[in-house]
């Protein structure tokens, strides 16, 4: 008599069970094996070979380690690199908007820096901002500059390099979303503006702006999670340097585990950085939840 109603409880279940195995094979089961490493003297050759305690956390969180200064480092290049792609990407895209009516050949022009491999970038910028390479040349033909200059050897300008390299490849990605939310909103709303007298400042500030609000929260989103994945550029372009300049987590997490081994102690840096980012993403999750309701 109740197999129709236990039938229908269960279908919620049923249909969000794919989703549920999902996050569990891909989320929950590789933390764990991470976690259970963690507490190990791991090596690539030999996993789980001895407990070790929180020793590897003691290690990672060491003030004098220069895993601390990864840390913030990553954090740093997150929020830069962020900040640049988000308002030129803004900034194209309303360009674009008012210039382009079909705009596929641009949206095809856009997709190639993303469909570049991050390493070739790497390679290309490298190559241009070589000692000897067309950037300085030109800014020697220009008399801006009398001798080289060191873009990728020398402080700040390897941190701004790397920067200036993914600014490049990801504000594409930013632009063809903010362009689609721009395409997407109806046009009656601009010439009603435009009959009213709006300049066309007034219209993007008081208009544009609050339509494409959650878009602009969702890809400021989106960049910031792929900037602390930052880890091509810096191995290609200066392998941390100079100094610890360019140093990131997830390239002291790889030397750590592919140059001496230690995959415990790995194990142990790639947890507190998930919780570092995890605490950085949380308001910035809290300011996009917040623009979605103020618009819905």
């Amino acid at each position: 008599m109740n197999h129709p109603a236990i039938r229908q409880r269960s279908r919620p279940w049923l249909l969000s069970a794919p989703t549920i195995g999902t996050v569990i094979v891909f989320t929950v089961i590789p933390l764990l094996y991470t976690a259970a490493l963690s507490v190990s003297g791991s090596t690539l050759g030999q996993p789980f070979r001895d407990w070790v305690g929180f020793s590897n956390f003691a290690k990672a969180l060491d003030p004098t380690n220069v895993t601390i200064r990864a840390l913030w480092q990553s954090v740093a290049f997150a929020f830069v690199t962020t900040l640049c792609s988000v308002v030129l990407g803004l900034a194209t895209a309303l360009i674009l908007d008012h210039f382009v009516r079909q705009g596929n050949i641009v949206r095809t022009l856009l997709l190639l820096p993303l469909l570049t491999p991050p390493a070739t970038v790497g390679v290309a910028w490298r190559l241009l901002l070589d000692n000897n390479g067309p950037i300085n040349q030109l800014l020697a033909d220009l008399g801006i500059i009398t001798s080289h200059i060191s873009f990728l050897s020398e402080s700040p300008w390897a941190f701004w390099s790397v920067a200036l390299a993914d600014v490049w490849q990801w504000t594409p990605l930013v632009v063809l979303m903010l362009f689609a939310e721009l395409r997407a909103l109806p046009r009656e709303i601009f010439e009603a503006a435009a009959a009213d007298g709006a300049s066309r400042l007034q219209t993007i500030w008081h208009i544009t702006l609050p339509q494409i609000t959650v878009g602009i929260a969702a890809v400021t989103t989106l960049k910031l999670i792929l900037s602390f994945r930052m880890f091509d550029l810096v191995y290609v372009m200066t392998a941390g340097g100079p100094g610890f300049d360019t140093y990131t987590a997830s390239y002291d997490i790889y030397r750590t585990a592919l140059e001496t081994f230690d995959i415990g102690l790995a194990a142990a840096k790639t947890l507190v950085f998930v919780v570092l980012v995890s605490v950085v993403m949380l308001p910035v999750v809290k300011l996009r939840d917040r623009a979605v309701q103020r618009v819905y």
